[in-house]
Parts: structure tokens; C-alpha cells; sequence
């Protein structure tokens, strides 16, 4: 996470990433040659598998504005879906993002929870 913070920063890339206990879904932001070098910097990346691009839009305004890359582990702790629901809320996350996330986020609650 440091060094995609640090690549962020430097590209000018912005966005949102989950961890719901299973797999990562992640939101990339920017100009289109920045978010294509990241795009290319995860595939080349070993660590990566299976790998799927559910969406790729050009928007008029960035939905996770003020994040570099938010970062939230699901369920990592008690307090982090609703941390998860303030970044979603925000007027700029459109209804099919915040739909998309707040379902991935379900795949990883265990039935109890």
C-alpha cells in the first residue's frame, strides 16, 4: 500500500480500494496515460491474479477526489464499514460505484455479521 500511495502521489492518481476478505476491487482515477501506466505497473505486477476490468469510463469530475488511493480492509475491524459508507456517500461517487463497492463489500461479511 506505501508504494502505490507513493506511485499515486506522484501520478496524480486518485481512487478507492477494498479488501473484502477474498479479493481487491479498486477504483483508478486520472489522466488517461497515468491511469493506463498503473494499470500496466498492476498487470506486470506478480502479486496480481485474475485480474479483471469491470469498467473503464472517462468521467467529467473524479468521484474519490481527496483520496490518493483510500484504503479500507474488510472486515478488518468493526468500524471500517462505516468508514466505508462516509467515502461512498460522497456526491460525487456515482450510483453504480457506490452499488458496485457496497456489493463486493458484502461478499466478504461472514452470515453472522
Amino acid at each position: 500500500m506505501a508504494t502505490s500511495l507513493r506511485n499515486n502521489e506522484r501520478s496524480g492518481i486518485t481512487g478507492l480500494m477494498l479488501f473484502n476478505g477474498f479479493n481487491f476491487l479498486q477504483c483508478i482515477e486520472g489522466e488517461r496515460a497515468a491511469a493506463n501506466d498503473c494499470m500496466r505497473r498492476i498487470e506486470r505486477d506478480d502479486r496480481h491474479t485474475g485480474l479483471t476490468i469491470v469498467s473503464h469510463i472517462e468521467l467529467a469530475r473524479r468521484q474519490f477526489t481527496e483520496w490518493r488511493m483510500a484504503d479500507q480492509s474488510m472486515p478488518a475491524k468493526s468500524d471500517s464499514a462505516a468508514d466505508m459508507l462516509v467515502i461512498l456517500s460522497h456526491e460525487n461517487v456515482s450510483e453504480a460505484t457506490r452499488t458496485l463497492f457496497q456489493s463486493f463489500l458484502s461478499f466478504g461479511m461472514k452470515a453472522s455479521e
